[in-house]
């Protein structure tokens, strides 16, 4: 079974007792993480202590670690620590309270801040592309995209600056518009997957529309699908797109509008049914972790998203029918406590209430304030003051630890356990910094997941933590923020 969330869940063991009179067979479930934190640590039950399995990873180095659960049904956290290393940007601390019933979750990585990542160069030419001449003015445009941030509109050439490492080129080509610089209808499909960029030298890459350098497909016509969304305001300020994400994250559009209505075509890709052999998979086919992606956001007078809906599929559809989600009209309560030099962080809120056909999976909260300052023997290269805390919790976990129906509450530590035992000896292996300082301000933002019967929290954690597509689904998101004095 592949990996579909950032935990995976095997049976351990299974332990028989027998006596004269009965037979008893006790399932354990093993939970294996694959992560490259600095600090992990995990927790069976609200009721019991954080026990470390893995600190000081200094190197961010991927290692499995494991712990054991006695039911599927039983609350368990596990939180990943992700220190910074730049002033500007802050520590995170990720947190996800879940049951094992609920959530198969996906190997958790720390990732490296945007300044941080190597960029290089990536140039070519395009391989069957019709210019524009005296007599035929309108030639053809190229939209091609070189990663998840990456995209271009050209005519025969193309050079950008992206991060190293693996990605997909990808594009579509077709006839120039008349009203402007954007193709009126898709004609062609090409994808050369896995092009590896190294060290930080400019490199070639050899692409075009005449097969002979990557996988290309004619888009056809009799495909084309339509989009309308429901649930918008007149003031809504909405933004909704069709987009392909490939294998290696380059995302290419296929429809922008700001209007609830849009129609597309596919790209040309079959649905993929053979089995992983050696990471080899027909180029004609849709691959792991790759799809469309349709997505409607309504963003506030901030430029911040405040409610949005999105849809994953590999063939698409004749029409999608997508529904906005309702704002977040209940107000949480939330606290601070200075306890010694640190903040502890208390929330209660009630149930969202979703529409009929959509299952509230996921509640997501984030905290960001000043980062408790780091004693003199402890000192760090780069003081950094800001700490963001970002804490997963589903409906099996808060039903477990809440007393009144539909009202959920959780209470965060101002710190987890931040000792070891090495050799006999206590050991600190929690720094100051990733708790938030006692009596300063906390920013935070709520939102809350709801998938369609085809979804589950595994998904979309896979989704939010590496842009995975795991399977065909829907879900919406609403968001409120604010923030709190002590």
């Amino acid at each position: 079974m592949g990996r579909i969330g950032f935990l995976q869940f095997v049976i351990l063991s299974v332990v028989l007792i027998i006596s004269a009179c009965d037979r008893t067979v006790t399932e354990r479930i093993g939970v294996s993480v694959d992560t490259n934190a600095y600090y992990t640590a995990y927790q069976k039950n609200p009721d019991e202590p954080w026990t470390q399995i893995n600190f000081n990873n200094t190197e961010f180095v991927a290692e499995t670690l494991s712990f054991a659960l006695d039911e599927p049904t039983d609350p368990y956290a596990v939180v990943f620590v992700c220190p910074s290393k730049r002033r500007n940007v802050p520590h995170k601390v990720y947190a996800y309270y879940a049951t094992p019933a609920e959530m198969t979750l996906l190997d958790f990585t720390c990732k490296k801040p945007p300044q941080d990542i190597l960029q290089s160069s990536i140039y070519g030419t395009i391989a069957g592309v019709t210019p524009a001449t005296l007599s035929n003015p309108r030639g053809e445009l190229v939209n091609i995209a070189l990663s998840s941030s990456q995209s271009l509109t050209t005519l025969e050439a193309f050079a950008a600056r992206v991060s190293v490492g693996t990605h997909d080129v990808v594009a579509v080509k077709g006839m120039q518009s008349v009203q402007g610089n954007f193709i009126e209808s898709p004609k062609q499909f090409s994808i050369l997957r896995g092009f590896k960029l190294l060290g930080e030298e400019s490199q070639e890459a050899n692409f075009g529309f005449d097969g002979l350098t990557s996988y290309t497909a004619p888009f056809n016509s009799a495909d084309v699908s339509s989009v309308t969304i429901e649930g918008v305001k007149p003031d809504d300020k909405l933004t909704t797109q069709v987009a392909f994400l490939t294998r290696n994250k380059s995302l290419l559009r296929l429809a922008l509008t700001d209007k609830p209505a849009l129609t597309f075509i596919p790209v040309p890709l079959d649905d993929s049914t053979g089995p992983d052999i050696g990471g080899f998979y027909n180029e004609n086919e849709f691959q792991p972790g790759e799809g469309h992606e349709l997505s409607a956001t309504v963003t506030g007078v901030d430029g911040k998203i405040e409610r949005e809906v999105r849809k994953f599929f590999t063939r698409s559809d004749a029409s999608h029918k997508l529904t906005l989600p309702a704002p977040i009209t209940s107000v949480p309560a939330l606290s601070l406590t200075a306890v010694d030099v640190f903040q502890k962080i208390t929330a209660v809120w009630l149930q969202y209430e979703s529409a009929e056909t959509d299952n509230t999976r996921l509640y997501r909260w984030i905290f960001e304030g000043t980062a408790a300052k780091l004693n003199a023997d402890k000192a760090a290269d780069v003081e950094v003051t800001k700490v963001q805390w970002i804490v997963h919790t589903t409906p099996g976990w808060l039903n477990y630890v809440s007393r009144t129906e539909g009202t959920f509450s959780i209470s965060l530590p101002e710190k987890y356990d931040s000792v070891a035992i090495e050799e006999g000896e206590r050991v600190e292996v929690w720094s100051d910094a990733w708790s938030f300082q006692a009596n300063t301000p906390v920013d935070w933002e709520l939102s809350v997941f709801s998938t369609d019967e085809n979804g589950n929290s595994g998904a979309v954690v896979e989704y939010l933590l590496n842009r995975n597509i795991v399977e065909n689904y829907r879900f919406s998101q609403a968001y409120l923020r604010s923030s709190l004095s002590p």
